[in-house]
């Protein structure tokens, strides 16, 4: 799966990362999202700057950055603000103040590969299964990736969280009940 993603050119990854927004905004448009949490793409990943600069023209996006092990989210007025953090990853400045996303928030995250069944394999470091597991009442959370990401069956375990929403180049599916 890495090696199809890294395959992917640079005007595919970007037609990607503007249908992704798209059809994420179509679908959440009659949901009341107080504010939108997405992430800062590896190279391999699907760009998420269309649908950051989508979102800050009404509101002002989260980006996650690692702290301690742990992610937490930052407001980001403009990609600009992102700085090389860890793992290459670039992420909000340490100056800046983290808020803690609510169940009226949306979280668009990465992942490796996705099944219909909202399961996702991530990159291995439980980032996001920690931020999100446990607590019952969580923000919704999207996953992200090209189309050829969804797999017949992700493995899985205990301790993974299942994104709500699988947003592709060709569209979202909704695995549960929370449409």
């Amino acid at each position: 799966m890495r090696a199809l993603r890294r395959a992917v050119g640079s005007a595919d990854r970007r037609a990607a990362g503007e249908a992704i927004a798209g059809h994420i905004l179509r679908q959440l448009a009659l949901r009341r999202v107080r504010r939108w949490a997405l992430y800062a793409e590896l190279a391999d990943e699907v760009p998420m700057r269309p649908l950051f600069d989508a979102i800050r023209r009404d509101s002002i996006p989260l980006l996650p950055r690692i702290v301690g092990g742990r992610l937490e989210f930052v407001p980001v007025r403009s990609w600009s603000e992102l700085r090389r953090g860890a793992h290459g990853v670039l992420e909000p400045a340490r100056g800046m103040s983290a808020v803690r996303v609510s169940p009226q928030d949306a979280v668009v995250l990465p992942g490796v590969a996705f099944d219909r069944s909202g399961h996702r394999l991530g990159r291995g470091e439980g980032f996001y299964d920690r931020a999100f597991g446990g607590a019952q009442s969580q923000p919704l959370l999207i996953g992200a990736g090209y189309a050829f990401q969804l797999v017949p069956q992700v493995p899985h375990g205990a301790g993974d969280r299942s994104v709500d929403v699988v947003a592709t180049d060709r569209g979202v599916i909704w695995p549960g009940n929370r449409k």
